[in-house]
């Protein structure tokens, strides 16, 4: 593209040719729908505090260059109201941190015809690349507990997990509400990166209180902690086996035994984030 930043007070009305029977109607847009959120939140003292906590924690955590967005498990935004309002506020947050078009991706697979339509030039569409090449902000506000683990496995490296910016729902708080095992047998890179990460939550949100409760900035502050992480890299899960009737012969041991296998390796295809309620 020829322009060099993105164009987030520039979107083009998406013309809508649905009709009620019998009677014509108007369907809004979701630039229409969009703008006046864009502009709630931009004047808002709530987005005040928490454009203070993101871009201090950016600098802290990246002080030579704007972050590079990867935003996965947004929904639908013609379809539910929390996806339009955290779309809202990705934009305004990607101007406070000088975020450039071309660096911008975007992939959820419930969107809609009209979502792919307008995020295609609003945004840079693209199918989910976890692995980060640049320090990346990944903005994913109330995904799937798999699908913040698929992202940490597929950046368990020392350069890869000192590129990730997290923007969504406090890890910590999954430790406190699953069993250990639990974890470890669905989310163990999860388990084992939550308690190290840097967490600054954002203020409750009295006007968006569902599309922003339980969010928080999330880093590794520390090389050494990265550096412990990646040198334990999790074991797949590991699955029972009755071999009752296998016969494990040696001297003076006749018993059968039972053995374990393990489970399958650990790449697994991207979880599908829950879809939004429609509004």
């Amino acid at each position: 593209m020829a322009e060099a930043s993105f164009p987030y007070s520039d979107f083009t009305p998406v013309k809508s040719r649905k009709k009620r029977k019998n009677r014509p109607t108007r369907t809004l847009s979701i630039s229409s729908l969009l703008s006046p959120l864009q502009e709630h939140i931009r004047q808002s003292e709530w987005f005040a505090e928490c454009s203070q906590i993101l871009v201090n924690s950016w600098h802290a955590f990246c002080p030579a260059r704007p972050p590079a967005v990867l935003c996965l498990g947004l929904g639908s935004p013609s379809l539910s109201q929390n996806a339009r309002t955290q779309l809202a506020f990705l934009t305004e947050a990607c101007k406070l941190l000088n975020v450039v078009h071309e660096e911008i991706s975007i992939y959820d697979p419930v969107f809609t015809q009209e979502d792919t339509a307008f995020l295609e030039r609003e945004l840079q569409m693209k199918s989910a690349n976890y692995t980060l090449a640049v320090p990346t902000l990944c903005f994913m506000p109330h995904c799937d507990i798999e699908l913040y683990d698929a992202l940490l496995r597929a950046n368990w490296s020392r350069e890869g997990l000192s590129r990730l910016f997290l923007l969504g729902n406090q890890l910590r708080e999954y430790l406190e509400n699953k069993s250990t095992r639990a974890l470890e047998s669905t989310v163990p890179h999860l388990l084992r990166a939550a308690p190290l990460l840097e967490n600054r939550p954002f203020p409750t949100s009295s006007d968006w209180p569902t599309a922003f409760n339980n969010t928080a900035v999330q880093y590794f502050r520390s090389q050494t902690d990265i550096g412990d992480l990646v040198q334990a890299e999790p074991r797949p899960p590991v699955a029972e086996v009755d071999r009752s009737e296998e016969t494990v012969v040696g001297e003076g041991n006749n018993e059968p035994t039972k053995g374990e296998t393990a489970a399958e390796g650990s790449q697994v295809s991207s979880p599908r984030p829950t879809p939004r309620e429609s509004e």
